[in-house]
């Protein structure tokens, strides 16, 4: 039965990243750094209208390798969690915990502003300039050549 699993969880593992671009950045015995593709849901809602197949949090313990490390199996999560969410039609880097301190100090780091996120966006077409961008209820000007003007 192990090696069937192995098997399955390898296969998926391998159709997931070919049909996704779902990407593991980092990973050790506390945390991962996965890439979230566009369209792909952080969190799998139950009751939304538009059930995906599968959400990132689904595929996470297929993805990454259990905490070995820990000689106390009750620091380890009985599976990652992101830490935070990314909307379905953006993309990006998510942290995950594996371990139940990586979780506190990761959701502490994000409640305190430690975690910095930032944004960036990809056009297509002609803007017209000057645009005002509103970013947390301030305005931001940007001239022709992208830079700041106010």
């Amino acid at each position: 039965i192990r090696r069937l699993q192995n098997f399955t969880n390898s296969l998926f593992r391998d159709t997931l990243s070919m049909q996704s671009n779902l990407k593991l950045i980092y990973e050790d015995n506390h945390l991962a750094v996965v890439f979230k593709p566009a369209g792909l849901h952080t969190l799998q809602w139950i009751g939304t209208m538009k059930k995906q197949l599968f959400a990132l949090d689904d595929v996470l313990p297929l993805i990454l390798n259990p905490s070995s490390n820990n000689s106390d199996i009750s620091h380890c999560l009985p599976r990652p969690l992101p830490c935070h969410r990314l909307d379905s039609r953006v993309s990006g880097c998510v942290l995950v915990a594996k371990t139940h301190e990586a979780l506190a100090t990761l959701n502490a780091q994000f409640s305190n502003r430690i975690i910095k996120k930032e944004y960036v966006a990809m056009l297509a077409g002609k803007i017209d300039f000057p645009t005002i961008l509103s970013i947390n209820h301030s305005s931001c000007i940007l001239a022709e050549d992208g830079s700041n003007l106010l």
